[in-house]
């Protein structure tokens, strides 16, 4: 699937640009490059490099001033104005659904688009300023501060009108929104539906047995009537999502969710050997690795309550875990009073995960619910052994007895008994992990853009066309 044609024209900037702006107390720079020089062709006649024509945009702090040709129609200038798309990154720590947003957002700055990523939470900010370019701007909180209340619907429309006014300031073409729950950014989603902004938001995660509240059901129901754009990123989401708001799939997109597998080239025996060394593993011990953030949801707690069985039939395993968050002091404690705290080793967040999937000899996933992960995926990619909770959609991409070893979800019994299958014989263990390596390779992360693309247009097509 292509991006439509508008996608692939150059958009003309004739000066490089640098402007100043300041909200929030971020200090913001970015910088403006030209993306084509020369003369343009329409079809309505060519425009001329004789003389210039300033535009600006008098709603922002400081102007913004694009160069644009003279003798040309109003029509024929929005056509070559360079695109505003603003990624919406609403959580408060920076996980797989964080991103999926910014990787998506730099794909867009790769297509020509300006590209503004905005983090109302201060904690996820820097993450995200880490892993975009200087061509890249990265708001922190709103610069539009009013009071409000903070509970209920009244505060709710209050933010509203917040994030209204901040919009207005911005003026972006359309806005992805990247959504880590089924009910979340009610006041964003109302602001766009009011303003007739487009919207797309993404649902990363829905939970059997969620119920949103009536204010959520009435805001996304009315801002879908006006425009806005939900997509989930696994069919489980979509089911569950149309579900709660009473939505059709044919109204829902799925964007799946694939990782960026540069990275993984070049790993070999040797990165595997020196980073069992590091991590102090002797030579045949075997590495269970599970990379997730520490938080309930990905139920590392059942862990160190099976950990025991497992080990009583084969002591030369070691939990390794990758990953940080408000669970590690709970963790820890657990496995201080499981008895055999020499066999687990918690990591915190790291940054070199190619190389711990290298390095490991079985990927456990204890997830209780569950998007579309990343961390499952790359652990597929490098054909590793998967043993996985039946969370979520994990039984769609992932066939127990073919590709992995699945056991019902908050089951340590069962977590146990799948682990002890995966040890028992290593040859079975290999040909499951190749078949889930084939089933992920079908889609990768240039299909996911091309979704997103395609996804993005028709969000701007559904307001263009009424």
């Amino acid at each position: 699937m292509k991006p439509s044609r508008c996608l692939q024209d150059k958009f003309v900037v004739v000066k490089q640009k640098t402007f100043d702006f300041k909200s929030g107390g971020s200090h913001i720079i970015q910088d403006i490059h030209d993306i084509s020089t020369g003369s343009i062709a329409s079809k309505k006649g060519v425009m001329s490099t004789d003389e210039e024509k300033r535009r600006s945009f008098p709603s922002s702090p400081d102007v913004h001033t694009f160069e644009f040709k003279s003798g040309v129609t109003e029509r024929q200038e929005n056509m070559v104005k360079q695109r505003k798309y603003l990624a919406w990154i609403p959580a408060d720590s920076f996980g797989g659904c964080e991103d999926h947003a910014v990787r998506v957002a730099n794909h867009f700055r790769k297509l020509g688009w300006a590209v503004t990523v905005v983090c109302p939470h201060p904690v996820c900010l820097e993450k995200v300023r880490a892993r975009l370019g200087a061509e890249t701007v990265v708001a922190g909180p709103d610069p539009v501060q009013i009071p409000r209340l903070r509970h209920g619907l009244a505060g709710a429309l209050t933010l509203m009108v917040q994030r209204a006014l901040f919009l207005a300031r911005l003026r972006p073409d359309v806005v992805h929104a990247s959504l880590p729950g089924a009910a979340h950014s009610l006041s964003l989603v109302l602001a766009c539906a009011l303003l007739r902004l487009p919207l797309l938001a993404t649902v990363h995660t829905c939970r059997v047995g969620f119920q949103p509240k009536l204010a959520f059901r009435w805001g996304y129901r009315w801002a879908h009537a006006r425009g806005v754009r939900f997509s989930t990123v696994s069919l489980d989401n979509q089911r569950l999502f149309c579900r709660f708001y009473g939505l059709s799939a044919e109204d829902v997109p799925v964007i799946f969710n694939r990782p960026n597998l540069d990275s993984f080239v070049g790993l070999s025996p040797e990165t595997r050997t020196r980073t069992r060394k590091s991590l102090g593993l002797a030579e045949g011990e075997r590495m269970a690795l599970t990379v997730a953030a520490l938080r309930e949801q990905k139920g590392h707690d059942l862990i160190p309550v099976a950990a025991p069985e497992i080990l009583r039939h084969y002591p030369e395993v070691r939990f390794v875990w990758a990953g940080d968050g408000d669970l590690r002091k709970d963790l820890t404690e657990t496995i201080d009073r499981s008895g055999w705290r020499e066999r687990f080793l918690l990591l915190g967040q790291r940054d070199d995960i190619p190389d711990l999937l290298a390095a490991a000899d079985i990927f456990l996933f204890p997830t209780r619910f569950e998007g579309e992960s990343s961390a499952l995926a790359e652990a597929a990619f490098c054909a590793l052994p998967i043993v996985v909770s039946r969370a979520s959609g994990i039984p769609d991409l992932l066939q127990d007895g073919r590709d992995a070893y699945l056991f019902p979800v908050d089951n340590a019994k069962a977590l146990a008994e799948a682990m002890r299958q995966a040890l028992s014989d290593p040859v079975e263990a290999l040909r499951r992990g190749r078949n889930a390596q084939a089933r992920f390779a079908s889609y990768t992360e240039k299909e996911m853009f091309a979704d997103a693309v395609e996804q993005v247009e028709r969000s701007l097509n559904v307001l263009l066309s009424t």
